[in-house]
């Protein structure tokens, strides 16, 4: 897969070239025995139809694909989130071992993120993007004792804007390329409160705040290809931060990889694979602390590799939307830590072009 994008970067001036509208052909009977021909000769209901699994990618990728010129775009995804059990490095630790070091740690957390999305394509080289998430979250920790003290902590709130400007690098039948740029407005809240343990009030850790506080650079870069009922992708985006916020810390740059494999089994549905490498880097700026692990610093980077299955359906009766569900899991986790680790994450959503 890297070197089939090395060779369309590496022939872009030719492949830049985004395909015009084709010609349209008075010929009726013509023109479904040339897209038969197109399709392998498979029966319509087999076709991959370029809407569902070859144009667009799995659920859970965090990513929007490019519009044609004038063409609007809505979205709506919901992000299920189970952490439990601490990790260090590739070894978990349990509660005894935490407390050794800190006053408190936490044991479970389940976060739900909902992200809303509206797209617009001014042009047929550049589609314009806005994604606003909200977060509500809640995490079990254990203080200290004796005896010890079992409390929840919860968060909720709009996190931060981001603004993406899509344009597509090449278009065509079978294969699209484009590249991303965008920004972040710091509309999340980063010093949220909440009873912790003795009834006190408290910080909540860096992990439970909304936002970052800052103004962040993204990038990305999408690839997508098909072949019959097959479609595959490669998606990589970045996440980069360069100055503190008024609090003084700086969350950590993020990064993102992650390809898939897709089978179109009628012309409303398919389903996918998809392999997803994610790393964090430490905050910078903020004073460590042995009251909470997740509130030191030096305890927040790390690397996980996710594995899931996807389903995606498309809806012509109702316009062509699209609804996907995927379901993923760790099959490797290294943590700067001791942190809470990721068990599992259902993704599903609903996007719609028009």
């Amino acid at each position: 897969m890297p070197a089939l994008i090395l060779c369309l970067l590496w022939h872009g001036p030719a492949a830049a070239e985004v395909d015009e509208e084709a010609s349209e052909s008075p010929d009726a009977p013509a023109a479904e025995a040339a897209a038969a021909a197109d399709s392998g000769g498979l029966p319509r209901g087999m076709r991959a139809t370029g809407v569902d699994a070859a144009r667009m990618a799995p659920i859970g990728v965090p990513t929007s694909h490019a519009l044609e010129e004038g063409e609007w775009g809505f979205s709506y995804r919901y992000e299920f989130t189970h952490f439990d059990d601490m990790r260090d490095g590739t070894r978990r630790r349990q509660t005894d071992d935490v407390l050794v070091r800190f006053d408190e740690t936490p044991r479970t957390r389940d976060l739900q993120v909902h992200t809303f999305g509206v797209s617009y394509a001014p042009h047929r080289r550049v589609t314009l993007n806005l994604q606003l998430p909200v977060m509500t979250q809640e995490t079990n920790l254990t203080a200290q004792g004796p005896p010890r003290e079992r409390f929840e902590t919860s968060s909720s709130g709009v996190g931060d804007l981001e603004l993406r400007v899509l344009i597509p690098f090449m278009r065509k039948n079978n294969e699209a390329l484009q590249v991303e740029f965008g920004l972040t407005a710091p509309t999340g809240k980063k010093s949220k409160r909440d009873t912790g343990a003795g009834g006190q009030s408290s910080r909540l850790s860096f992990d439970q705040q909304p936002g970052s506080g800052t103004v962040d650079i993204l990038t990305g870069a999408v690839y997508r290809g098909r072949w019959q009922t097959l479609s595959w992708g490669l998606v990589g985006r970045s996440t980069f931060r360069f100055y503190e916020n008024s609090s003084d810390y700086r969350l950590g740059h993020e990064y993102l990889l992650s390809t898939w494999l897709a089978q179109s089994w009628t012309d409303w549905m398919s389903t996918s694979l998809r392999l997803s490498w994610e790393r964090r880097e430490k905050v910078n700026g903020a004073a460590r602390t042995n009251v909470n692990p997740e509130r030191d610093p030096k305890n927040q980077a790390g690397e996980t590799i996710d594995l899931g299955p996807g389903v995606n359906f498309r809806l012509p009766w109702l316009g062509e939307p699209r609804l996907g569900v995927e379901m993923s899991w760790p099959v490797f986790q290294t943590l700067k830590g001791p942190q809470l680790e990721r068990d599992w994450q259902l993704t599903t959503g609903w996007e719609w072009d028009f």
